[in-house]
């Protein structure tokens, strides 16, 4: 319809369009994958299209991800479901079919896609910070509620592969960068660092751990000067024994409890009123017991002046203030009488009101709260199996659910359209009592495939996600393997494939970076050749 030089031109825009949305906005994403396929349609050359396709058998492996859906339709009563899961998944058809059988993008091509997923990601950070110092007014319970356009999880891994795009373009290009340049490079890189921690996605700051780990070992092993190796080797595991340092003091923070006196029958008050002691309760905050030195005439007395909620009020947590209120004073040492009461600030007492529970919460951004929470999660799952509310520990139900769905249909799956009754119909019967908000699904992509194809879907799932990466040999390629680690650590603990952004991601990156790289026309650069 157009000369050939116009649908280029509209294949990088809307690529470009693609990689910018991806972080900020599932309508203007939806818009560039529609707008690709119309261009590689309205292109023509279906003859030369088709030829490429059929050669490509790393394409043809990937797209087997798509029909396993679609095979999925024979063990299907509820096709309801069924047309919405293949339509979330279209892109892992459509985007590998269009970058597969077009020219792949050259070393300037490439760049400006790249940057556009840059881009994106930089405004989805400045506007998470307008939230932060509250120039967006929002309430924030935890790190999360500042990404405003997707879920943190999925904005953490968009995040880590725009961190590793700078990185990777710049060890390319910074021979060809003037000096100031070179400094906004490293003061990008820095930024989308330090942002990663500040959004405090576990999941994004594991695989910011294994890219960093994995980067320096990239680079440690090219070092053919013996004396930088070593000094290079015994720093990098100078740095690995100070984080494991670090995660160590904190669990030895959780778990190191308070001495109690051998009598606490006769303790007091200020005001000379006898403290209630549960010293059969393990509850601890901060190495303290929650359950000792508590007053409840004093906490109801002066928290009603303190606070115009009410004592046995729930904050936005579903939890009664009283018990909120005793975890926050015994995480500050304090004592659950009026002393301890009219010991916290305003910004405290705001905090509680908001359902915030340990003084430590306060610091959204704080790593070691993180941690300290994960081991918190894991310990009250331990000890009285409480899920609820709980995103890490919720893992270990949704994973059973998973296991046990897919014991009863193991040579089938249960289908693509009914994974979601199977999920309810398990939660209704072995765990009548979660909370429906809570009866999610697997969270693991992986189980996803099994318990919706069977033993057979789940390889073929596998081979189909490694063996192209393989077959292309993108292993030699930085990017391309800085994308298969985030991509296959967030399928470990997020349904990624289930879901617009997290779909659209995988296909659209899978599809420039590993597969077109595989046509018989040319090939994405490499490291090598986007130097020359």
């Amino acid at each position: 319809m157009f000369p050939k030089y116009i649908h280029r031109f509209f294949l990088v825009f809307f690529s470009t369009a693609i990689a910018f949305s991806l972080p900020i906005s599932e309508f203007a994403l939806s818009v560039g994958i529609i707008s690709i396929i119309v261009n590689w349609i309205l292109e023509g050359g279906f003859n030369d299209k088709l030829t490429t396709i059929k050669d490509n058998k790393a394409l043809l492996w990937f797209l087997v991800i798509y029909f396993l859906s679609v095979a999925g339709l024979a063990f299907t009563s509820d096709f309801g479901w069924a047309i919405h899961d293949l339509r979330i998944k279209l892109p892992i058809l459509f985007l590998p079919l269009v970058y597969s059988s077009t020219i792949p993008f050259t070393r300037k091509e490439l760049v400006i896609v790249l940057f556009g997923l840059i881009a994106g990601v930089l405004v989805g950070s400045f506007v998470s910070m307008l939230v932060v110092f509250q120039i967006i007014p929002r309430p924030i319970h935890s790190s999360r509620d500042i990404s405003l356009f997707i879920s943190h999880i999925r904005f953490s891994l968009l995040v880590n592969l725009a961190l590793s795009v700078s990185v990777y373009l710049f060890r390319c290009f910074s021979h060809e960068l003037p000096r100031w340049a070179k400094g906004g490079a490293l003061l990008l890189i820095v930024w989308l660092y330090v942002f990663i921690l500040i959004l405090q996605s576990l999941t994004g700051v594991v695989i910011l751990a294994l890219l960093t780990v994995w980067f320096l070992v990239w680079q440690i092993v090219k070092i053919r000067n013996v004396v930088y190796r070593f000094w290079a080797i015994t720093f990098f595991v100078a740095a690995i024994f100070l984080f494991a340092s670090y995660i160590t003091n904190t669990i030895s923070f959780y778990y190191s409890v308070e001495s109690l006196p051998d009598d606490l029958s006769s303790s007091k008050t200020l005001n000379g009123r006898l403290y209630t002691n549960l010293l059969e309760s393990t509850a601890v905050e901060n190495g303290h017991f929650v359950n000792v030195y508590i007053c409840e005439p004093e906490l109801r007395k002066e928290w009603s002046r303190r606070s115009s909620i009410g004592y046995d009020s729930l904050v936005s947590t579903g939890y009664p203030v009283n018990l909120v209120l005793k975890r926050f004073l015994t995480s500050k040492g304090l004592r659950k009488d009026s002393v301890g009461v009219w010991s916290l600030s305003k910004k405290e007492i705001m905090a509680i009101n908001n359902g915030v529970a340990n003084v430590m919460e306060m610091n959204h951004y704080s790593l070691k709260w993180k941690i300290y929470r994960t081991i918190w999660e894991l310990d009250s799952y331990k000890k009285d199996n409480n899920v609820g509310g709980f995103s890490f520990a919720q893992r270990f139900i949704f994973w059973k659910a998973a296991a046990e769905i897919f014991s009863s249909h193991w040579l089938t799956g249960v289908g693509t359209g009914d994974i979601k009754q199977a999920y309810a119909d398990y939660y209704a019967t072995h765990l009548p009592e979660l909370k429906p908000e809570f009866r999610l699904r697997a969270h693991n992509q992986y189980l996803t495939m099994f318990v919706s194809d069977g033993i057979l879907g789940g390889l073929l799932f596998l081979v189909a996600l490694f063996y192209p990466f393989f077959l292309t040999k993108s292993g030699n390629n930085l990017l391309a393997n800085a994308f298969m680690l985030i991509a296959l650590v967030s399928m470990l603990d997020e349904d990624t494939l289930e879901v617009h952004v997290g779909v659209s991601f995988v296909a659209f990156f899978y599809a420039i970076l590993i597969l077109a790289r595989n046509t018989h026309l040319a090939e994405l650069p490499n490291d090598d050749k986007i130097k020359s």
